[in-house]
């Protein structure tokens, strides 16, 4: 069972949220180091900073080395002792090296711990280099916070680094930061939380340059599973290609000549962020301020009134820079992501944020009422005529918690008109409220060992007894457990393709939206307090350039503007099926951890939503002009 949050009734003007903390499986490994770290801790001196061999550090000691292991066949356990570097990485993985592990460290402060190839040969390849990478690096039971620059740092063409059952949160930047060329990293069971807030210098970060849980940066091929991944800065996960950055005033910046693709995103939590996931982050993002290198196909600087499409005003999740006459942007590229069965609550922007092709978006869960998918790329489609292609979106379950509730799963996207072809909506239906928290629809009540059993599940926001939908269908039992009977979701909906070209959008929705405050809100734009150089001081002469090099000079204006929010958009009828989602029955097991009250007051672009649920049941399709 996948459990999310509930919210109680609502009294006046305020709404009571209650909410459930996830039940863990009993097989669920524990996170953090194995030893606690103790209250007293002394300072104690290792041998030497190169490590090699089986090696084992003191128990409530305190190391403010910087430790390096640069030999093969090494084993570090810290059981529960604190590195703390003075200055750069407290640990250091290097070289042509195979089987490293590093368990039970507490690292605090410095600039975290690094996986590096050597130094770059003249006329090297980056396959070749990739070649010479550490090899079967595995980091777990680690505990990585209040680092200067990113928690845990993958640099450039390592490859297969498992991070795994660590707690990464509190750092200056992004949480872990995955590197160009990298390839098949994997993080695993991890909670990277509440990274990306303030500078090192302990200033709030503002605007686009708050930072997120996970950054992936033209590297590919990641596995990003079972993570919790919440109260990061700006979203979880979020992937980009670096624009060469700085490139003018950095004599050892090269372009990034590979994507951030095909990474997948599976069976993690997303909560308590403006994003969750975020395909092609930089795809729509004012640049101007980055010296970028790379080539672009725009005549920057852009007058950005022409190329915004009206409903951008609509969707908090359409974040971009309103108030600025003109903007500079390059393109973005991150193809092929892969984000499934992942469960997203109490995001306040967007769940999932797509700007790039062939993006499959299956089987995760939705609770709340914020923008479930995002699709578009103003300035791709419009300027470049390539709009956001292939996008699936298919077998979700959602929960929607104002009430009315909203109308179905397609009130709750944002599909730009105009920016995206060949989007396909297949068999999104409702949750259902079970216990604390909720079931996917095609979950199951109890646990079986025979997966076709006819026994309590969910179907279309409704507990029935029946099969799972990969069984076949005639040995359902019970009246009722008809799918095309459960509840017509998105009118029973079993495929949609979502194409624009279609017949024109309602033009109704451009003139009576409720825009809601925007006074006090959490992200109004402020100024940001000067150069921000996180990977500074590293020492690492094959950084083509920081994580966190992408801070404004001082007084430089952040576009951190939140556009007015409102109903959904409207669009072209649909054709309507009756179908389930298919899907793996997941067994409930696990205990609650926690019930948490709090009072919330409702946000006024649900007030307008709701309000119109019979409008924002359609989806928005057709051809368009620029903004009146």
């Amino acid at each position: 069972m996948t459990v999310g949050s509930r919210r109680g009734s609502r009294s006046g003007g305020a709404r009571v949220w209650l909410l459930a903390a996830w039940a863990v499986a009993a097989s669920a490994s524990a996170r953090g180091p194995a030893v606690a770290r103790g209250a007293e801790q002394q300072r104690c001196v290792h041998p030497t900073d190169e490590l090699s061999g089986a090696v084992q550090l003191r128990r409530g000691c305190v190391y403010d080395q910087s430790f390096r292991i640069w030999t093969s066949n090494t084993t570090l356990s810290c059981d529960g002792a604190v590195l703390r570097a003075r200055e750069g990485y407290a640990l250091t993985v290097t070289g042509d090296v195979d089987g490293v592990t590093v368990q039970d460290c507490y690292v605090e402060g410095g600039q975290g711990v690094a996986v590096r190839v050597a130094n770059r040969r003249d006329g090297e390849t980056d396959d070749a280099l990739r070649a010479r990478a550490p090899r079967e690096v595995v980091l777990r039971r680690l505990h990585v916070s209040g680092s200067d620059n990113v928690g845990v740092y993958l640099h450039q063409h390592t490859i297969g680094v498992t991070v795994r059952e660590s707690i990464i949160e509190g750092n200056s930047s992004a949480g872990a930061y995955l590197a160009p060329y990298g390839r098949g990293h994997r993080l695993l069971d991890n909670r990277i939380a509440d990274n990306g807030h303030v500078t090192p210098e302990g200033r709030p970060r503002v605007g686009w340059y708050r930072r997120e849980g996970v950054a992936v940066d033209a590297s590919s091929e990641h596995l990003i599973e079972g993570n919790d991944i919440i109260g990061n800065a700006f979203g979880g996960v979020l992937l980009y290609k670096n624009c060469e950055e700085h490139a003018a005033e950095n004599p050892d910046s090269r372009p990034r000549t590979e994507h951030a693709r095909a990474v997948v995103i599976r069976g993690n939590r997303f909560a308590d962020q403006p994003f969750g996931v975020w395909v092609a982050a930089r795809q729509s993002r004012d640049l101007s301020q980055m010296g970028c290198g790379d080539p672009t196909p725009y005549d920057n600087p852009l007058v950005t009134t022409a190329i915004y499409h009206p409903t951008y005003r609509e969707y908090a999740s359409a974040y971009t820079d309103f108030e600025l006459p003109w903007v500079s942007v390059w393109p973005d590229f991150a193809e092929d992501a892969v984000v499934e069965r992942n469960t997203f609550e109490r995001i306040e922007r967007g769940g999932v944020r797509v700007e790039d092709d062939r993006a499959r978006v299956a089987g995760n869960l939705f609770v709340g009422d914020f923008d479930y998918v995002f699709v578009g790329a103003p300035f791709r489609a419009r300027l470049a005529g390539q709009p956001v292609a292939d996008t699936l979106i298919v077998d979700n379950s959602y929960a929607s918690l104002v009430q009315p509730p909203a109308a179905d799963f397609a009130a709750r996207l944002a599909l730009i008109p105009g920016e995206h072809t060949g989007t396909r909506l297949e068999r999104n239906h409702r949750a259902c409220a079970f216990g604390a928290g909720w079931l996917r629809h095609g979950e199951a009540t109890t646990a079986s060992t025979d997966a076709c059993a006819a026994v309590p599940r969910c179907r279309d926001g409704a507990i029935v007894t029946g099969v799972a939908d990969d069984c076949d269908a005639t040995s359902d039992a019970g009246p009722g457990d008809d799918p095309d009977a459960a509840g017509d979701d998105e009118g029973g909906n079993a495929s949609d393709t979502v194409e624009d070209g279609g017949p024109a959008a309602d033009d109704e929705r451009l003139g009576d939206v409720d825009a809601g405050p925007t006074d006090g809100s959490p992200d109004e734009p402020v100024m940001e307090d000067g150069p921000d150089n996180d990977a500074a001081g590293a020492g690492d002469d094959d950084d083509l350039d920081a994580p966190d090099g992408d801070v404004p000079d001082e007084g430089a204006a952040v576009g951190d503007v939140e556009g007015s929010e409102g109903p959904i958009g409207v669009g072209a009828d649909r054709d309507l099926f009756g179908s389930c989602a298919s899907g793996p029955t997941v067994p409930v097991t696990g205990a609650l951890l926690l019930l948490l009250l709090s009072v919330r007051s409702r946000p006024a672009h649900w007030r307008a939503r709701s309000s119109r649920s019979a409008i924002a049941s359609r989806l928005l399709v057709g051809p368009v002009g620029p903004p009146e």
